[in-house]
């Protein structure tokens, strides 16, 4: 799990320099949040429980109701 959150920050930083523009969102869990709370290329954390992580529906159900996007 620990690479996986590692190497998505690679990605949001290679998004930053691509798009300078974009505002990067970054799905995280309370055991993920340490390592990647201060990361300068992603804009706004959205922290989930376990079981919205593992649950499609359940982030995108998630993601309307705080109205983060369309």
């Amino acid at each position: 799990m620990l690479g996986d959150v590692l190497t998505s920050t690679i990605i949001a930083q290679q998004l930053k320099i691509t798009f300078p523009e974009s505002e990067v969102h970054y799905l995280l869990s309370s055991r993920t949040e340490a390592v990647v709370k201060n990361y300068p290329a992603i804009d706004q954390f959205i922290k989930v429980t376990k079981q919205e992580f593992n649950s499609l529906p359940a982030v995108f159900s998630l993601s309307r109701k705080r109205n983060l996007y369309e």
